[in-house]
């Protein structure tokens, strides 16, 4: 899984990648023949949260011209740190999740994450 995650971040435009990687993780979660433990071991072995908070290092793309915009894997690394922030909570491994969940993790939290879902949150337009 950490070798899809750097393909991910090596092509921020491949769609279907980053679609298979949130299902693969999306799937983790759902089934209830791993336990907690097993499922902190995938987010370790994968070093999730490392690459998403590297990703977002770069949330934006500047062109030759000067324009910017969000860079292509930016959706994907706000769906897939929600996924991870939402069901970590639920999690009750706590000696192994801040093995998983450094401060760095927790600094894109509340920085990048929140900012990003409160942007996502907003009506287009400006209008109720």
């Amino acid at each position: 899984m950490s070798i899809v995650l750097l393909l991910i971040e090596k092509h921020p435009w491949n769609n279907m990648c980053q679609l298979k990687a949130h299902l693969i993780f999306e799937d983790l979660f759902k089934t209830e023949s791993l336990s907690n433990e097993d499922k902190v071991g995938f987010m370790m072995s994968s070093e999730v949260t490392k690459v998403l908070v590297r990703m977002a290092e770069v949330p934006e793309v500047k062109f030759a011209t000067g324009n910017k915009i969000r860079n292509g894997f930016m959706g994907f690394v706000i769906k897939l740190a929600n996924l991870i922030h939402s069901k970590a909570e639920g999690m009750t491994d706590a000696d192994a999740l801040e093995k998983v969940l450094t401060q760095e993790w927790k600094d894109f939290v509340s920085s990048e994450l929140e900012t990003s879902n409160e942007r996502n949150a907003r009506n287009l337009g400006g209008r109720t």
